[in-house]
């Protein structure tokens, strides 16, 4: 996967589920007040794990914007991503979808996962996606944050 040549290990990841449309198990989705407390969270016990462990930060979502704005409000990177609109996997997946289109997304999504499986550290809210990169992490150090945290 292009990962920009990082040593992943010498990062803390962040991955936040912006929602793509799908309001999932009471999972709060971007645009509300909710979420973007829990975003503050998500980046509060990111930044004090990187300062404890001297790591850098890099972020993760199914949001091209959210990406953004977490680089230019707190310096946090991320990896190129093209814009994924607001709808839900399923409908990024069905069989009328273009099929370069449906690569990239899936090759974007396949690569998070990866990336987030290598980081030190990482740091989310409520997210299958996030259990799967767990799963698949050999330093298991996820820290699950939630709304009551902030």
């Amino acid at each position: 996967f292009p990962t920009q040549n990082l040593a992943l290990n010498e990062y803390v990841g962040l991955h936040i589920r912006h929602g793509n449309g799908e309001f999932l198990h009471g999972r709060a989705e971007g645009g509300s007040d909710e979420f973007n407390r829990l975003v503050e969270s998500i980046v509060k016990q990111a930044k004090q794990i990187s300062q404890e462990h001297a790591l850098k930060m890099i972020a993760f979502s199914d949001s091209k914007e959210l990406l953004d704005l977490l680089e230019k409000e707190h310096g946090i990177i991320h990896l190129d991503q093209a814009h994924i609109p607001e709808s839900s996997w399923k409908e990024h997946l069905q069989l009328n979808q273009e099929v370069e289109r449906k690569k990239q997304i899936v090759a974007t999504a396949l690569r998070d996962l990866y990336c987030l499986s290598k980081c030190s550290y990482v740091v989310c809210g409520k997210s299958l996606f996030t259990l799967a990169a767990y799963l698949h992490s050999s330093s298991k150090n996820f820290i699950k944050v939630s709304i009551e945290d902030s």
